[in-house]
């Protein structure tokens, strides 16, 4: 069977994300319609300001739509589904942007007002609150910042003729893509705000870093654009999480203006053509040793594996199960395909991230003019019950075992006649995991060369095998499924 997954809509692509949804829907909120500055409020009174956050390569990231993510659809929302979280595994929660935006609803990559929170999703202390409380259990927060542009409304747009403006113009980035009035990088004025803007969110609100929407239209010319914004933010928190969004990708500039790392947008194009049998991007299941290239970030001219943050769903694309249903498979066959890519994804080189909902099937078309808030009762199905135990299971395993989050790495066997694959992971420790993987629609049986002899243990069903000095097994695995060893 051949499937197909909706082109992956990347921030490239206005109808995606860079305000053309700037819906206003549903109840007006009852705050001040604007902006407003807080005179005389007392600061906030921080519980964990001692917090320290995990290493970049440590991270599980889970990416968040306040609106979204609750009924409520706001940060309150957000603080009471903290101890879910916890329990998810997850340690980073990366959030779409939260700055006032027009309205009531939309994705905020149109930014208007920097300085302040979207009045519908809660007050500045509502937000320090959910900050604070998500460090006591131990999870940092990544905002997505949009410094590529502005909204066409926001002041500076307002101040002087385009063309003489101190913020705007042509930048040292590809030109807009979105119409959007250009923020200048080269400009001083512009690195004064950027670096403002920055500085406010990392002391006012103690956050741990950014995602930058739409790197290619900041540019990185030297010192100037997104090199600048890197150094100026790591001035203030030299610990500071800093990853890019490059679509298409482009590791050069990862490495060479101090990002930590970029979404690796070909894993998600990559794994979704395996896991719906057909073609997604410009990935095709039919052509295996292509797709098998994102598992080893190296390979696509990353310098370190920690580079790649991988996913199989984010804002930017269509659901994964959706893209599955979509396909001609049925829920029985779509949720253990889910739990495949899954596997892939915690298991790889490079950091996984989440997008919410995904972790129980989450199948919602993609809307992004309107309230798409997550079906929470799925979670008590008996299919989305077994998905998201498998989640769990997933993330612990990657909290667990430094082999994992460390670069050891090797892919010592591909069977592209059963589109089936076996890798090995190792840290410096003597911490081992070797993965099988089988992404056919039928059982296959594979030969497991295992690196080393001893008990290995199978994750997933509890299996011991005492592996001899050859360090050959031949296992069965499921259709598209994944067999997780670890040496004991």
């Amino acid at each position: 069977m051949r499937g197909s997954c909706d082109e992956p809509q990347s921030s490239h692509e206005p109808r995606c994300s860079h305000g053309h949804h700037p819906a206003i829907l549903g109840k007006q909120s009852t705050r001040q319609s604007g902006p407003y500055v807080e005179v005389g409020r007392p600061p906030f009174a921080w519980k964990h300001a001692d917090w320290i956050s995990p290493p970049f390569e440590d991270l599980i990231i889970y990416e968040m739509h306040v609106g979204d993510f609750t009924p409520e659809g706001n940060f309150q929302g957000v603080l009471r589904q903290l101890d879910y979280l916890r329990d998810l595994g997850i340690n980073a929660l990366e959030l779409m942007p939260i700055f006032e935006f027009k309205g009531d609803l939309a994705w905020g990559y149109d930014p208007a007002y920097f300085f302040t929170v979207e009045k519908r999703y809660g007050t500045a202390d509502e937000f320090r609150t959910l900050i604070d409380e998500a460090y006591a259990r131990g999870i940092a927060i990544i905002l997505d910042f949009v410094l590529a542009h502005t909204a066409h409304r926001h002041p500076f747009n307002l101040l002087y003729p385009y063309e003489d403006s101190p913020w705007y113009g042509p930048g040292c980035g590809e030109p807009n893509q979105f119409g959007f009035p250009t923020l200048d990088h080269s400009k001083g004025p512009t690195r004064d705000f950027v670096r403002d803007v920055q500085t406010h969110w990392l002391r006012e609100y103690h956050v741990d870093g950014f995602r930058y929407d739409y790197c290619a239209g900041i540019g990185c010319r030297g010192e100037i654009g997104v090199s600048y914004l890197a150094r100026s933010t790591r001035e203030v928190l030299p610990r500071a999480y800093l990853i890019g969004e490059y679509s298409p990708e482009n590791s050069d500039d990862v490495n060479q203006c101090g990002l930590d790392g970029a979404w690796h947008v070909s894993s998600s194009y990559a794994l979704k053509a395996l896991l719906v049998e057909g073609e997604c991007g410009a990935y095709d299941w039919n052509d295996f040793a292509r797709c098998l290239e994102v598992i080893d970030p190296l390979q696509q001219s990353y310098a370190r594996a920690s580079e790649a943050v991988n996913y199989l769903e984010s804002h930017d694309e269509r659901r994964g199960m959706r893209d599955v249903l979509d396909s001609g498979f049925d829920e029985q066959r779509a949720r253990p395909k889910s739990a495949l890519g899954a596997a892939l994804l915690f298991t790889m080189p490079g950091e996984p991230m989440l997008y919410h909902g995904q972790e129980w099937g989450e199948a919602t078309p993609r809307l992004t003019n309107e309230r798409n808030t997550l079906h929470w009762e799925e979670t008590g199905d008996d299919g989305g019950k077994w998905l998201l135990n498998r989640y769990k299971q997933l993330a612990w395993l990657r909290r667990r075992h430094g082999a994992l989050r460390g670069q050891g790495f090797s892919l010592d066997a591909s069977y592209p006649d059963q589109t089936s694959l076996i890798y090995h992971r190792w840290d410096g420790t003597g911490d081992e995991l070797v993965v099988a993987v089988n992404f056919s629609p039928a059982p296959q049986t594979l030969r497991v060369p295992f690196p080393s002899q001893g008990r290995w243990s199978e994750v997933f069903d509890g299996e011991t095998l005492d592996v001899d000095i050859q360090g050959d097994y031949v296992a069965d695995i499921a259709p598209s499924s994944a067999r997780v060893y670890v040496k004991s």
